[in-house]
């Protein structure tokens, strides 16, 4: 629709296609602006000089293999997103982040999440190419560097998620049945389905995709 030129912010329009150039390798973009007015009309202009795009020389991950979750990171190493002599594409550095927190949450890393991880890119070493350097952010958590197991499971059989008062969460009538705790007041269900349907036992080491299994069943 037809907008006022004074609402219009070039400036900003401007930038922001520069940074998407910036984000898919065009290292050294450059972006402006121009109007035209023509009695009451005006019409903006920008122009786009790109250059040349760069691309991924080396990707290098964490090598100090000492703590658990270096060591768990370094293992995605073989699938990764990035790969040699491609365009350097900032989403698919994003979706390497996820790629890689989705690998940590199957192996207990219950706090984690992509944000404590940053790509460095180095364009210094000349011939229009990157290398691209993994590293952990130094807001990184305690929490986020341990393995998580799974403790005590509770099962309660009358919660109800769309109440819209406090759920009654004691444990006072849980009654312990082969590893699980089961809080079945009106005696619904039998005690062995809860075993037939839980993926995980007391002890195992947290993953994501037996949680979400266990609430699908």
């Amino acid at each position: 629709p037809r907008v006022l030129l004074s609402s219009v912010r070039l400036e900003h329009k401007t930038d922001v296609l520069r940074s998407f150039l910036e984000n898919k390798g065009f290292f050294q973009a450059k972006a402006a602006y121009d109007t035209t007015v023509k009695r009451k009309k005006a019409t903006a202009e920008y122009t786009l000089a790109p250059g040349s795009q760069y691309t991924v020389a080396e990707l290098h991950f964490p090598t100090d293999t000492n703590t658990a979750l270096i060591r768990k990171i370094y293992e995605t190493m073989p699938k990764t997103l990035i790969k040699k002599d491609a365009p350097f594409d900032l989403d698919i550095i994003k979706t390497e982040r996820l790629r890689i927190d989705d690998y940590l949450k199957e192996h207990g890393f219950y706090f984690f999440n992509p944000d404590y991880l940053i790509v460095n890119a180095d364009t210094t070493i000349g011939n229009k190419k990157v290398n691209l350097y993994l590293q952990l952010k130094p807001s990184l958590t305690e929490e986020a560097r341990k393995v998580y197991y799974i403790n005590d499971v509770f099962l309660y059989t009358a919660f109800n998620l769309r109440e819209t008062s406090v759920a009654d969460t004691s444990k006072r009538n849980a009654e312990f049945y082969e590893g699980y705790w089961v809080v079945d007041r009106r005696k619904f269900y039998k005690p062995k389905l809860f075993r037939q349907s839980m993926p995980f036992d007391p002890g195992d080491v947290y993953n994501r995709t037996d949680h979400n299994m266990a609430i699908n069943r």
